[in-house]
């Protein structure tokens, strides 16, 4: 739904998504990736991150994260904080 956000986390692996419909902004100790109907992006292994669904459309979008199978896909992080640069 639009304005919500995932919790701070990452992955063990890279992670591609293609966004089929609404806006999806990542928000990464390096900045913000904003990503659109019809387009993808991709984020290495490693960085804290959030996603915001932003704009006035539910996002839906299809997502992919290649990881270690003895490793979780997904990791809480606690020690970064994001500074709100995705827009509303």
């Amino acid at each position: 739904m639009p304005g919500t956000h995932t919790s701070v986390h990452t992955h063990a692996g890279p992670e591609a998504w293609y966004v089929l419909a609404g806006v999806q902004c990542l928000e990464t100790p390096d900045g913000i990736t904003v990503v659109r109907t019809g387009e993808s992006s991709l984020v290495p292994e490693g960085p804290p991150m959030m996603l915001s669904s932003v704009g006035t459309e539910t996002r839906r979008s299809v997502l992919l994260v290649l990881h270690d199978s003895s490793k979780p896909w997904i990791m809480p992080e606690m020690q970064w904080k994001p500074k709100g640069l995705c827009p509303k």
